[in-house]
């Protein structure tokens, strides 16, 4: 099947456009074993279906970790500019995770649409340098695992306004559960 498959760019349908990226990332979850290099692969799966210029999976140093900053796991897309074990922190890395923690799903951003819940400084520190390079739009949502360490997932577009949709946070609700899914089967065959 992987050899054959034919992948349209542009659906026409949410539905289509669903199901497509929710087979890729199957596909990738079968066939690839757990690690750094089948993570950046679904990123880049997700980067490309959301049109980003990158994707991080990141989260807090310790599990039981108070501070204000995160770590990055994995970069996909055009993400040159950090690397896996960077920390990144700051006002707006701070304003991004309390954010993400009130929020019930993903914290969909703007540059250009700024938020009350963010003040200024916190607010201009997110899109210029905090997240390891400057961006524009930002899509954000937690991984929640039962036995592996909670993560989440940042979509960054650089260069262009972007309103995320109803569906774009669905759907990348919808992938973060599945691969929470995927980090806790991982986590219970490590410890086995």
């Amino acid at each position: 099947m992987k050899g054959t498959q034919e992948r349209r760019e542009v659906f026409r349908r949410y539905a289509d456009r669903r199901r497509a990226l929710m087979l890729a990332i199957h596909e990738i979850l079968f066939d690839q074993r757990p690690g750094e290099a089948r993570d950046r692969n679904l990123l880049e799966e997700v980067c490309h279906d959301f049109y980003t210029d990158g994707a991080v999976l990141v989260r807090k140093l310790t599990e039981k970790d108070t501070s204000d900053s995160v770590v990055l796991l994995v970069a996909a897309g055009n993400w040159d500019l950090a690397q896996p074990g960077d920390i990144f922190e700051g006002e707006g890395i701070e304003a991004l995770l309390r954010a993400q923690e009130n929020a019930h799903g993903a914290v969909a951003l703007s540059r250009f649409r700024r938020t009350s819940l963010i003040n200024d400084n916190a607010w201009e520190d997110l899109w210029e340098n905090d997240p390891g390079k400057p961006a524009t739009a930002l899509l954000s949502v937690d991984l929640k695992p039962s036995d592996a360490r909670p993560a989440m997932i940042w979509l960054l577009l650089n260069g262009a306004s972007r309103e995320w949709s109803s569906h774009d946070r669905q759907l990348l609700e919808e992938v973060a559960d599945l691969l929470s899914r995927a980090a806790d089967k991982a986590a219970q065959e490590d410890s086995k």
